[in-house]
């Protein structure tokens, strides 16, 4: 990160272009300052359940959020995929085209997402004992819930991204 802020924009050499270095360096700060939370978010969890509960339920957690990750990957392959478009049309103050590009992804994502989950709901449990063990039956319940947690932030849609994309991540 530190030699990616130090050549930001630097590296494109002399061109006509003029860049707010100070800008791209708040922005760099700001969004890997969100993407340490996201980190400590993640690992934070299993720390807390195992000071709270039992060991054997860290386990059951961390099985159920790794299979749910497969649900959320479209919503972030979507929200990679589309950030440069949703800043192009940004740009363009192209309302309508941010608009459209907004709700193709969510739409995308949200469809995934629920079949993922009714795939989980129909084909899991039995996924599950074939693919671990019986003492893990507690992580079909845990699986369903997360997932539903995921499919809930994929029906929300890309708004993170595009606020950063757009330059609002400030305004909210």
């Amino acid at each position: 990160i530190v030699a990616y802020w130090l050549q930001v924009p630097s590296i494109f050499g002399d061109h006509s272009a003029c860049f707010n270095d100070a800008q791209w360096r708040r922005g760099l700060i700001r969004l890997s300052a969100a993407g340490w939370l996201s980190v400590v978010n993640l690992q934070a969890t299993p720390i807390l359940i195992g000071i709270l509960s039992e060991k054997s339920e860290v386990a059951s957690f961390q099985l159920a959020s790794q299979f749910a990750f497969l649900i959320a990957l479209m919503l972030v392959v979507m929200n990679v995929v589309q950030a440069a478009d949703f800043s192009a049309a940004n740009v363009r103050k192209d309302k309508q085209k941010l608009q459209l590009l907004a709700r193709h992804s969510c739409r995308l994502s949200a469809a995934f997402s629920f079949g993922a989950i009714v795939v989980f709901a129909l084909f899991g449990q039995t996924f599950l004992q074939l693919a671990l063990s019986a003492e893990f039956d507690d992580v079909f319940g845990l699986l369903i819930l997360i997932s539903i947690g995921v499919l809930i932030n994929a029906l929300s849609g890309s708004a993170g991204t595009i606020l950063n994309s757009c330059n609002h991540e400030r305004d909210v």
